[in-house]
């Protein structure tokens, strides 16, 4: 088990209550996070743009910087508690071709280019900064059918380093094919990033009825398991603040108060209603907070 397993990773493997919404509020239409947002701005990643979750930054920067296979990062948390921007932000550094110093990716080279336009859930090869050739897979855990066929080709070409990235892992879906990942996590030359709610089972409170969660085999098998971790109060405030800069709204302490209040200090619940703001070209004001949906 790597060093910095959380000391309650053992206790996760038995059944926990389903996750309960964040927070509710207001009588406006439903918001979905389907809105195809890509403000100017918005797609310019940086680690300066994760807040809280200080040891998933360290842990993915090193990722970043490794090239050896076999190095698997398992990422739980919450919904919308930072996961997939945190893990998006790392494999854009990882193949950006002018990478800065700082790891922040350039946001503007041909692999960053193809990332922002959705090459982060395609099958494609990237060449990073040092020149070290890769090829990345996404694979998703409510439809996980492309194992089989990813699987296949990492018997044929073991020479060619696979990135894996593995979204909604703890799906009941991905349980189905979850097995057949962990004699190849340690016999090919494969790196496995996979993120989700929990490890463990869960029971649900309504039916009553018990589903499993991630086999010990397959976590064991992870170099570092990394829980999300919430910013401190003035942490959040000061990057809610710089989010709403960034997406050309007007900045408000009392709009900023009701935010905090309704997302539940989830920062992906924050951005939902700033997200809607900015795709509406309406301004961020308390009447449109009040009125927007929080639900999960």
């Amino acid at each position: 088990m790597a060093d910095n397993t959380p000391d309650d990773v053992f206790k996760l493997f038995d059944l926990e209550d389903d996750e309960q919404p964040v927070s509710t509020g207001g009588t406006g239409p439903a918001n979905t996070d389907t809105v195809p947002v890509t403000p100017a701005g918005d797609t310019a990643d940086s680690w300066s743009r994760i807040t809280g979750n200080a040891e998933l930054v360290r842990v993915l920067k090193a990722f970043v910087t490794y090239r050896e296979p076999q190095t698997h990062v398992l990422v739980y948390g919450p919904n919308r508690s930072g996961k997939t921007f945190s893990v998006h932000t790392a494999l854009k550094a990882k193949f950006c071709r002018e990478r800065r110093d700082d790891l922040d990716p350039c946001n503007r080279c041909k692999s960053c280019r193809t990332w922002e336009s959705g090459g982060w859930n395609r099958i494609g090869f990237f060449r990073n900064r040092e020149g070290h050739d890769f090829k990345y897979s996404w694979i998703d855990g409510t439809n996980p059918s492309t194992i089989d066929e990813e699987l296949a080709c990492r018997y044929r070409d073991r020479g060619c380093p696979l990135v894996l990235y593995i979204d909604e892992v703890s799906h009941p879906e991905f349980l189905k094919f979850m097995p057949r990942l962990i004699k190849p996590m340690t016999e090919t030359p494969m790196t496995i990033i996979a993120s989700g709610v929990r490890l463990g089972g869960r029971k649900d409170p309504v039916t009553g009825a018990r589903f499993p969660g991630l086999s010990k085999d397959f976590v064991y098998r992870f170099t570092s398991i990394v829980r999300t971790t919430a910013p401190a109060p003035p942490d959040f405030r000061r990057w809610l603040s710089g989010e709403v800069v960034r997406r050309g709204l007007a900045p408000d302490d009392a709009v900023l108060d009701l935010i905090i209040e309704r997302a539940g200090h989830i920062p992906g619940q924050a951005l939902r209603p700033l997200r809607a703001a900015r795709f509406l070209g309406v301004p961020l004001t308390l009447a449109f907070v009040e009125s927007y949906r929080w639900e999960v």
